[in-house]
């Protein structure tokens, strides 16, 4: 197994990384004099990153520190480094944080064109959300100290903090920022209905999807539970139907084996079954009208022995004319069965 090789770029790159991991950490976390440390250990290690001049920037406004400079330097190193859609939303993002540096300077000097000329940059360098609102929020502030010089108020530049804090400009700041404030969160509340109303549609929307799955996955069902009993019905049909066809096949084929069945009353003159069956002299029993023709013709002697007969008196055989009776019976019952299947 070879060894691992260190690398000592991949090293670097992982330091950086969790530099800004950190500061990111403090960051929204509220400790920005903690995530200022981090972010500045950050840009020394790669000067190439203008994230971390941009989120130092960040950290430097939230303790109401001057975080101009830092913007500045993001600007002059990104256009060094080139274009490109990760260095333009840096870029953007850097001129935003300085226009929101400005505002409080524009407040004190009734003046937002600088600011107006950063967030302009900024939504051409890569559009973002936020440039817009404040953008429409310093039109607005500009648009009011105009209204205010109209009526020939006195609104004179004020360009350093200590001025500003008089108690009369101090309220008009604070009247100017109320305005401001209003404004941003009329347009934040707007947007946030129209974000509502879209989400209301699209549950309602997904809630109507829902049940037409559910009423289809119902039908499925239902159809699948219909389909299996009367599957099961027509197996049930089939297995009575072929067991009634085998009973039918068993009892044609016993009722063809009657009507093939060699009849067992034959008269041996005639060779056909007798109607009218007699005993003669010599034991025999033949169709009376068969036996009267043959006495009738001068015969003395026994058709099926050939002699002389001792007496020429007939005896009816009833048993058998009973017997014969019965076989035509059943022939006919067999040959109306066969007829019917």
């Amino acid at each position: 197994m070879s060894p691992v090789r260190f690398n000592p770029w991949r090293a670097a790159e992982a330091e950086v990384q969790g530099v800004k991991r950190k500061g990111d950490s403090c960051y929204n976390k509220g400790s920005y004099g903690k995530a200022i440390k981090h972010y500045t250990r950050g840009a020394e290690l790669d000067p190439s990153d203008i994230s971390f001049l941009i989120k130092r920037a960040k950290a430097l406004s939230g303790l109401g520190q001057e975080c101009v400079r830092d913007c500045n330097d993001a600007l002059r190193r990104g256009e060094e480094l080139g274009s490109g859609s990760s260095g333009n939303k840096l870029i953007s993002e850097a001129l935003l944080w300085k226009a929101s540096a400005l505002e409080h300077l524009a407040d004190c000097a009734a003046d937002y064109e600088q600011v107006i000329l950063l967030l302009r940059r900024s939504l051409e360098t890569c559009h973002s959300e936020e440039a817009q609102i404040r953008l429409k929020g310093a039109l607005f502030m500009r648009e009011q100290y105009e209204e205010l010089k109209s009526q020939k108020l006195e609104c004179g530049a004020y360009p350093t903090y200590t001025q500003h804090l008089y108690p009369a400009r101090l309220e008009e700041r604070i009247n100017m920022d109320k305005t401001r404030l209003n404004t941003l969160l009329k347009h934040a509340t707007k947007e946030l209905q129209k974000n509502e109303d879209k989400l209301s549609e699209e549950r309602s929307r997904r809630k109507e999807y829902e049940d037409m799955v559910m009423a289809i996955q119902a039908s499925i069902e239902q159809l699948t539970m219909n389909h299996d009993a009367e599957l099961k019905s027509v197996r049930e049909d089939k297995a009575n139907l072929e067991c009634q066809l085998l009973q039918c096949t068993e009892k044609l084929e016993r009722l063809q084996s009657i009507l093939n069945r060699e009849p067992p009353f034959t008269c041996p003159i005639f060779l056909h079954v007798m109607e009218d069956p007699y005993i003669t002299a010599d034991g025999h029993t033949y169709d009376g009208e068969a036996i009267r023709a043959w006495l009738d013709a001068g015969h003395d002697t026994s058709p099926v022995t050939n002699l002389p007969l001792e007496h020429m008196e007939l005896i009816p055989n009833r048993a058998l004319r009973s017997a014969i009776v019965w076989w035509h019976e059943q022939q006919n019952a067999a040959r109306e069965h066969r007829d019917m299947a």
